[in-house]
């Protein structure tokens, strides 16, 4: 990997308050871009969350321990916990899936026309 060149040039004020104002610029235009991408990667994260939420009801009904699951799916059982436990964590559709089939549900993935 090449090494990053810093510069040693000094700014002088003038030229801080030109870059600052800049980049307000620059965040005004580009904000409410920033916030909708934003909005719906998170809208997405949810839709996620809430398919695992409800395998991990299921897992909980069949009275499934975690140990049980690893077995199941292949995934290690710290793994899965943290899956669960971690609302940062955004699971794969290949984690889902897996998740499902152990349970005995199946996902199903709908391609739709964008509203």
């Amino acid at each position: 990997m090449p090494e990053i060149r810093r510069s040693k040039k000094k700014l002088s004020p003038e030229q801080i308050k030109k870059l600052k104002a800049k980049a307000r610029q620059i965040d005004r235009r580009d904000s409410a871009a920033i916030k909708a991408r934003g909005r719906a990667l998170f809208a997405q994260h949810q839709k996620l969350r809430a398919i695992l939420n409800l395998l991990i009801a299921e897992r909980k009904h069949q009275k499934l321990s975690l140990a049980d699951l690893a077995e199941r799916t292949g995934i290690a059982k710290p793994n899965l916990s943290r899956l669960e436990n971690s609302t940062h964590t955004t699971p794969t559709l290949d984690t889902l899936q897996r998740y499902a089939h152990a349970v005995g549900k199946t996902l199903h993935i709908e391609l739709t026309d964008a509203a």
